[in-house]
Order: C-alpha cells, then sequence, then structure tokens
C-alpha cells in the first residue's frame, strides 16, 4: 500500500508517544471519601494486551524476516522542525533535496524502497482477535468485521516470545464529508505463551488525501533497536513531532530505549531519569492518549493528549500513574488513573467531574 500526502492541524506543539492498549468493561468504583460512587467515578476492570489465551500457532507457518526491516534513510534524514516546501501548483523543476529525501521516505516516488517485509498469510480471524475491544480504532470501523490485513514474522526475542507484524488500513471512512478521513497502520505484537505481551505502532497514517495529515516512519536496525518518526505532513508542509528508539526485552514488554545509559532527560514533552538505557523512576510525559480518544471520540490520535505522571522500573511502567488534561502548556484536571503490575496496566479509573 503507497503513502499519500495528508494534514491535520496539531492541537498542541510538543508530545510523546507512549501508547498503551486499554482494558475493557466498566462498573462503578468510589472516588473519594466525600463523594458517592455515581457521580465521581468510572472504573473499567482490566483487560489491556494480557487477554486470555488465544491460539497463536500459526506464527510458525510464517518465515522470521531478516534485520533491518524498513528504510535506513528515515534515521539518515535529519527533519526540519517545520517545512514548506511551496503550493504543489507552484512548484519549479529545482526541487529541494530536502523534499526528494521526504518524498522517498513516503514512497511518492519511483525511488523509494519497497515493502519487502510484508508477508501475506491466509487469515480466517477477523482484525477485533489482534485489537483490544477499546482499541481506540474501533472508532474507525467495526473490527469484527474486518478481515482485509496482512501478517509478518520478525525475529524471535528468545525461544518463547514471538514477534508477530500486522497491517491494516481503511480507506475515506466518512465518505459524506468533503476530505474523507483515511488511515492506515503496521503493528507490531510481541506473544508469549499464546498471551499478546504488548504491541508498537511501527507505522501509521491517519488524515486526509487532499489536504495531509500525520504520519510515523519506522526502521528496524540490525540490532533490534526501533527507531520511529512522527511529523505532519500534506500539501508540500509540515511539521516534526518526535523520534523515539524503542526495544523489546527479554520478556516481551516494548520499551523506550535511549543510547545513554544513565542520564536525565528534561525536555519539555518529558521529564525524568534514564538508567541503563531505560526510563526509570517518576516520569512527567505529555502523550496522545488512546483512552481519551476512545472516550471522547477523537478521531486522529495526535488531537488527544494528556499530561502524565508516574514511576518506571527498568523501562515498564509501574504502580499508580495519573493522566491530567494538557491544554495551553498547562497541567490541568485529572482525567483517569492507571494502575501496573509487571508492566501491564490492571485498572483504568476515569474521573466523573
Amino acid at each position: 500500500m503507497n503513502f499519500k500526502t495528508h494534514r491535520i492541524f496539531l492541537l498542541i506543539l510538543s508530545i510523546v508517544l507512549l501508547t498503551q492498549c486499554a482494558p475493557e468493561g466498566q462498573h462503578a468504583h468510589q472516588a473519594d471519601n466525600t463523594e458517592s460512587v455515581a457521580n465521581r467515578q468510572v472504573k473499567e476492570a482490566a483487560l489491556n494486551i494480557t487477554q486470555q489465551e488465544q491460539d497463536f500457532s500459526f506464527i510458525d507457518t510464517l518465515n522470521p524476516l531478516p534485520l533491518p526491516i524498513g528504510k535506513q534513510l528515515l534515521i539518515e534524514f535529519d527533519f526540519a522542525p517545520r517545512w514548506d516546501f511551496g503550493a504543489p501548483d507552484q512548484l519549479d523543476q529545482n526541487t529541494t533535496q530536502a523534499q526528494k529525501n521526504l518524498d522517498a521516505l513516503l514512497g511518492n516516488t519511483e525511488v523509494s524502497e519497497p515493502k519487502t517485509y510484508q508477508a501475506p498469510t491466509a487469515k480466517n480471524k477477523s482484525l477485533n482477535f489482534f485489537l483490544s475491544e477499546k482499541d481506540y480504532r474501533t472508532l474507525y470501523f467495526d473490527t469484527h468485521q474486518y478481515f482485509d490485513y496482512d501478517l509478518f514474522r520478525l525475529q524471535d526475542v528468545n525461544d518463547s516470545v514471538k514477534v508477530l507484524g500486522l497491517t491494516f488500513f481503511k480507506d475515506e471512512i466518512d465518505t459524506d464529508t468533503e476530505f474523507p478521513f483515511s488511515v492506515s497502520y503496521y503493528e507490531i505484537l510481541t506473544v508469549k505463551n499464546n498471551n499478546i505481551v504488548d504491541r508498537l505502532t511501527l507505522d501509521r497514517f491517519e488524515g486526509n488525501y487532499a489536504i495531509g495529515g500525520t504520519y510515523r516512519l519506522f526502521y528496524i536496525g540490525p540490532d533490534y533497536i526501533i527507531h520511529t518518526k512522527d511529523f505532519h505532513h500534506g500539501e508540500n508542509q509540515g511539521e516534526f513531532i518526535r523520534y523515539e528508539k524503542w526495544q523489546i526485552k527479554a520478556n516481551g514488554h516494548i520499551v523506550h530505549y535511549f543510547d545513554s545509559e544513565s542520564t536525565r532527560i528534561d525536555k519539555q514533552d518529558g521529564a525524568g531519569k534514564v538508567s541503563e538505557h531505560y526510563k526509570q523512576g517518576e516520569w512527567i510525559e505529555i502523550k496522545p492518549s488512546e483512552p481519551l480518544a476512545l472516550q471522547q471520540q477523537q478521531w486522529g490520535l495526535e488531537n488527544t493528549y494528556a499530561l502524565a505522571i508516574g514511576s518506571y522500573d527498568r523501562g515498564e511502567r509501574t504502580g499508580e500513574w495519573k493522566f491530567h488534561e494538557y491544554k495551553e502548556g498547562k497541567k490541568g484536571k485529572l482525567l483517569y488513573t492507571e494502575t501496573y503490575q509487571n508492566g501491564a496496566v490492571q485498572e483504568r479509573v476515569f474521573i466523573k467531574n
């Protein structure tokens, strides 16, 4: 599937992507000593990515793909904070190298590298088999009735953790509008003992074919370090969002990876300590929020953000995390909390104000 140029306007300037799959089910939960259950909080019982055991034996029918995967140009290309190549109908023949490189990354020219990492296979399971019932992308289509996806397999992490790749898309979802919304995703899922342990979106587009949208592109190096870059682009204009690195741990959890073994990060979109290449201790992050996107029925993940406060243990979230409203660069009211154990969310509590 070829990439197309798109555009969605960003609501805030700085964010960190740290997605988690969502749990399933709801029931009342007491908020504090003074307010009633019905008026204050709504709790969701945990499903998350540690769902009930499923049959993933079909993974063994796929040949693991060799590393590296993707385009190394993504790592070499230094995105400007913002760019404007001029209106499409006003461009002359002097196309800049930056524009050529971006076109190559997006697959808009013949010099783009073919996506040889896709490995289609026979499918008899709906997309819902791979995604949580509370995945925000259920906003776009019925995952129970969706079978138009492709599967591929990456190198195993170890004898017990396998890595499954999944690609799916949906064009022109809202056809009754002037600029229909389209989406495409390339995911990886880590699987252990027939349970999904974790997931990461490697490649994403959300937007409109005519006016543009938000992208995530990826490259997986020979060392199995995953590189992702997120940006907005459309009509030859764009804005860079973030560059992140990820690593799949031996237990199957996918965590942020830092080149520095030990350091302190103090950025507008995230602040905390790094130890042994992973986030450690208390962190403050500004991030897109999948639970809020689903709850607020907000299309486009980059349009829904929260300020998150909590702790990490070797890159994995632990204990209680609090997610606050974040508007105009300021921390707002508490929106929801999540409780983590062994790197997985066990409970999510939405605050009813």
